[in-house]
């Protein structure tokens, strides 16, 4: 784990930790030829992330509540949380961790 990334998380706000795990996603995925849109509602505050793949799509809706209750749990626990849930989905997050 990254001492540096702990902190990060830490300082920063739930809308900023999340813009920044799911640049991690994408980074992770780009290779593999997916691409991730992240952002929040406008309507009602929660976030949301949509994977896609050549025919393949992903979508997962998270509130601003529970990403803040991972934030604060741990450094990663943001990031495993969306990578388990995509893969429920039938994504091969294995391929990208």
């Amino acid at each position: 784990m990254s001492v540096a990334f702990g902190y990060y998380s830490k300082a920063v706000t739930p809308e900023k930790f999340f813009e920044t795990v799911a640049g991690i996603l994408n980074r992770k995925m780009k290779d593999f030829v997916y691409e991730v849109d992240a952002g929040q509602s406008f309507f009602n505050g929660n976030f949301f992330i949509i994977v896609q793949g050549g025919m393949e799509r992903y979508k997962l809706n998270l509130t601003k509540e529970k990403s803040a209750e991972l934030q604060n749990k741990a450094p990663y626990a943001l990031e495993n949380f969306l990578w388990g849930e995509l893969e429920k989905q039938g994504l091969p997050a294995h391929k990208f961790r």
